[in-house]
């Protein structure tokens, strides 16, 4: 897997951002607190979904919808996956999500987002989207 880019929208210290990513390794440094954790955490979201993370850990907390939205590729085929956070009364709960692979767009529940993905990057995991993982 070679990840191309990732958007981030009000996602805890980012209120928006894009970071294109090159060819080869990447290395983030910054000091405490500058967001090089965020940017994995949004990663494994993007990929994954909540698993054992609460979304108001994610949510930036002066808002009430947040997204990650990650690029990458995997033998020569590009994927895009969206996953939208919102603030509701109960608590942060996963919105729209969806998955856009070279057959097209589909929409998707986080049980089947994180299914696709585990097929995509041929990983054996828990298919349960609040299962804790061991990648």
């Amino acid at each position: 897997m070679i990840i191309n880019s990732l958007e981030l929208k009000n996602i805890r210290s980012y209120e928006s951002g894009i970071v294109q990513f090159d060819e080869g390794v990447t290395l983030f440094e910054g000091d405490i607190g500058s967001g090089k954790t965020t940017l994995l955490l949004a990663i494994e979201f993007a990929l994954f979904g909540l698993g054992d993370q609460r979304g108001d850990s994610l949510l930036r907390a002066s808002s009430n919808s947040g997204s990650v939205k990650l690029t990458f590729t995997v033998d020569g085929a590009e994927y895009t996956i969206y996953r939208e956070l919102k603030r509701t009364p109960s608590g942060v709960q996963q919105g729209e999500m969806y998955i856009r692979t070279p057959m097209g767009r589909r929409k998707l529940s986080a049980k089947e987002l994180k299914a696709e993905v585990l097929g995509i990057l041929g990983y054996r995991d828990p298919l349960n989207p609040r299962a804790r993982s061991r990648i």
